[in-house]
């Protein structure tokens, strides 16, 4: 027998944001302009960054002042406040929540998510 993969597949987001698929892409756009250096390509984290596929609800709650507020700069996470608008933020969030709930529901079945 094989072990799962650690951490296992991404749990499936609940938190809820309105989006349509325009913005889901134009946040792939944004995501790998501004965030993808340091979380990965695809949104697929790992090493000293967070894998945000991973974040929780409260990180998805406080997105804006992760993100633009610089909440979390004494842990690394600079403000983007002069790259990005809270329009940009709300893009890039929701193509982060769509690739937790594609990595969670094609993990738990067993397909491969291309990030591999």
């Amino acid at each position: 027998p094989t072990s799962p993969a650690w951490p296992g597949p991404p749990p499936v987001p609940t938190f809820q944001l309105e989006a349509t698929e325009a913005d889901i892409l134009e946040g792939v756009l944004l995501y790998h302009a501004q965030c993808g250096i340091c979380h990965g390509t695809a949104a697929v984290g790992g090493g000293s960054v967070p894998d945000l596929r991973y974040a929780s609800e409260y990180v998805h709650e406080r997105f804006n002042e992760i993100v633009l507020g610089g909440e979390r700069a004494v842990l690394g996470m600079p403000s983007f406040l002069d790259r990005l608008t809270t329009e940009d933020t709300r893009r890039i969030q929701a193509f982060i929540l769509s690739a937790a709930r594609q990595a969670s529901e094609a993990l738990s079945t067993g397909e491969a998510t291309g990030a591999d």
